[in-house]
């Protein structure tokens, strides 16, 4: 499964950390959670974070919202491009102090 496609099913409540790879990927996460990315979305956009925010600015988006939109868009495809279909193998969880800390490669 793609790392994109794994974070649609995450449920952020209590979790302190979402790393792949090392790399913390909890702002992508919350990017997803945001924006309401469902998987069908990711479908939609053949799991493409350009294609999806054109899609986005084509059919949720208003004219007022668009340049903050874009940029958060940019964003998340600057740090997380390269990394965002990467496959996961491997899910390791931990518990400290409550909170949840997710560790995928």
């Amino acid at each position: 499964m793609e790392l994109l496609e794994l974070l649609t099913t995450i449920e952020t409540k209590n979790i302190n950390e979402i790393t792949f790879e090392g790399v913390d990927v909890k702002p992508l996460n919350d990017f997803i959670l945001e924006f309401g990315i469902s998987y069908s979305t990711l479908d939609e956009a053949d799991n493409d974070l350009g294609k999806m925010k054109e899609l986005y600015l084509e059919n949720d988006c208003d004219e007022d919202e668009r340049e903050s939109i874009e940029e958060e868009y940019d964003q998340i495809i600057e740090d997380f491009g390269d990394i965002a279909n990467e496959e996961v193998f491997s899910q390791a969880y931990e518990v400290d102090n409550g909170q949840i800390n997710i560790k995928l490669s």
